[in-house]
């Protein structure tokens, strides 16, 4: 057992989205994802800046005697067969040496799943904390690529005889059953960049009847359907065996991706003969192949739902990054829904934090902490605004925004985790030509429509069927949740830019950040702003992540100037030197 004296612990991710967090009980937690420091979008890099940047920030006696948490995906638990681009053991051991830190790694008894699971538990728990209800009859279910020994959906529940433990109901090994890679794979097939580009297939999909024939829909549905019954009945299948020296089983992995795409184009040619084309577009294929593997994850979930006679829901793993699945399951459930904001690899170490120390601090997903000074060492001409004050930064924004400008904004603490929470943002006016020009100025894809951030007190004004969103507990503040848009607003050209058409249906929906507190500078904003909305994106370039340094943000805004024709984009600072 550990001893849980010591309550700091310094929680690692490895593999995609690799990143660090230091929490020791008491302040703050604070983290970082290694892509905002070495400027590679989704970098599968060993966290080596992550951990700095903490140990800059951290007084060297908290860091003292803390435990280090390391979560993986990989086959195997011993770190000497972790492979180099992930995990660097010299520098780890230094480290330990250095702060007389205590390594804890997964194993057979805790897994990357089972990490995932508690991590969504004391996201749960932080709620619970502030007068939130669960159900005691709350089932966890873990969804993504794949975790250690090719673990692909596990299904947990509250324990009656351990409280604040889960029960491990069941699991399903095998990259063929895995819905995260069926989704990465058909991301490849289709052009598009895998563990990056995943997103984009809900807009390509609502897309589907501007692409295809109703005839053509029909064979795509026959197509998921299929798809979905090979995947269910193999899910009783035995686990399969792993070499304990190699972090993954790579001709097995190869072979699924070979036989999605392969599948993929099948589909793609049984298609054409209806819709007699020969050269199909991109269009064309990503909403058909979107399309259908839309409908395979959500026929999946529906049956994992109704095979395990689910009630209430706490859902974690990349999979979960999927607005759309979410709002279909709050559809199939009749209780209570939570997603956590860090579905992915982000959150897991925070879990086994959880499983071995106690609580974690959820109140708040902006960890990176950062100098934020007009001192900056770069030359431009680009006109940022810098300020001392909240009170003028407030005023300054409300004010562009309501003269319809797009307005980039940075203050605090930056965000972890792949949504903008309106510290390192753009706001502005929700219409769709703000959405096509603020695409146009990043250099992005036009493909999906932007999430609104609104105060709580607009949120039945905006959106339909308040009993649905009343049933998603503490996941509504971080756009991992859809929900439909009322009649009258979708029909207004005020927010053509915050809904989302429903493929084959005339319903529209929408992702929102919900601001319940409007003491906060974002909820200021929106009490003073024309609009019971905003649109908020992410404040960064196309291929760059959410941004970390003034000096990163000047240099990005001034990549936007260059294609802002019309002179609307600003930059306002709130400084905190």
């Amino acid at each position: 057992m550990l001893d849980r004296k010591n309550s700091a612990g310094l929680m690692i991710t490895l593999g995609h989205n690799s990143s660090a967090v230091f929490y020791d009980g008491t302040q703050k937690p604070i983290g970082y994802e290694e892509e905002r420091l070495n400027g590679i979008k989704s970098s599968s890099a060993f966290p080596q800046k992550s951990i700095e940047e903490i140990i800059r920030n951290v007084e060297a006696a908290k860091l003292q005697g803390a435990k280090i948490f390391v979560s993986h995906w990989f086959d195997t638990f011993e770190p000497r067969y972790f492979p180099g681009k992930y995990y660097d053991y010299d520098y780890m051991h230094l480290l330990m040496n250095r702060y007389d830190m205590k390594l804890v790694l997964l194993s057979r008894e805790f897994t990357h799943h089972d990490a995932h699971a508690y991590s969504s538990l004391a996201f749960l728990e932080n709620r619970t904390n502030a007068g939130v209800e669960i159900e005691t009859n709350t089932h966890f279910v873990v969804a993504d690529g794949f975790g250690n020994e090719k673990e692909v959906i596990s299904v947990y529940k509250l324990s009656e005889q351990k409280p604040g433990e889960l029960d491990l109901v069941s699991r399903i090994h095998g990259y063929e059953r895995s819905l995260g890679l069926l989704y990465q794979y058909a991301t490849s097939f289709c052009g598009m960049k895998e563990t990056q580009d995943e997103y984009k297939f809900l807009g390509y999909e609502s897309k589907i009847e501007e692409n295809v024939s109703l005839e053509g829909i029909q064979l795509l549905k026959h197509e998921s359907y299929r798809i979905t019954d090979y995947i269910w009945t193999s899910m009783g299948g035995a686990t399969p065996k792993t070499e304990a020296t190699k972090h993954l089983d790579s001709a097995a992995l190869l072979g699924v991706k070979l036989s999605y795409h392969n599948e993929f184009a099948k589909i793609i040619e049984r298609l054409k003969e209806i819709e007699v084309v020969e050269q199909p577009t991109s269009g064309f294929i990503r909403s058909s192949i979107g399309f259908v593997i839309q409908s395979c994850v959500e026929n999946i979930m529906s049956k994992v739902i109704s095979a395990y006679d689910i009630e209430n829901v706490v859902l974690s793993g990349g999979c979960f990054y999927n607005v759309k699945l979410n709002n279909h399951v709050l559809t199939r459930v009749k209780g209570q829904v939570c997603v956590l904001p860090l579905a992915g690899d982000q959150g897991a170490a925070i879990g086994m934090y959880r499983k071995y120390i106690g609580a974690f601090d959820f109140s708040d997903l902006c960890f990176g902490k950062r100098k934020l000074s007009k001192k900056v060492n770069i030359n431009f001409t680009s006109p940022v605004k810098f300020v001392d004050s909240e009170e003028e930064f407030i005023q300054t924004v409300v004010e562009l925004i309501d003269k319809n400008h797009i307005v980039n904004v940075m203050h605090g603490d930056m965000e972890f985790g792949p949504r903008a929470l309106c510290n390192t943002s753009t706001l502005a006016l929700p219409t769709a030509k703000n959405v096509a020009y603020i695409n146009h100025i990043n250099r992005r894809n036009t493909v999906m429509p932007m999430a609104p951030v609104i105060l709580n007190k607009y949120v039945e004004c905006v959106f339909d069927k308040s009993e649905n969103v009343s049933r998603v507990l503490a996941s509504n503040e971080y756009m991992v949740m859809t929900h439909d848009i009322c009649e009258d607003v979708s029909l207004s050209e005020k927010y053509q830019g915050i809904i989302h058409k429903y493929p084959l249906e005339a319903r529209y929906s929408g992702r929102p950040q919900i601001v319940r507190d409007r003491s906060t500078i974002i909820g200021k904003i929106l009490d003073k702003a024309n609009s019971m909305c905003l649109i908020n994106t992410s404040f960064n370039t196309h291929g760059t992540p959410i941004l970390f340094s003034v000096y990163d943000a000047v240099w990005d805004f001034t990549k936007q100037r260059a294609l802002d024709y019309e002179r609307l984009a600003h930059l306002v600072i709130l400084t905190n030197d």
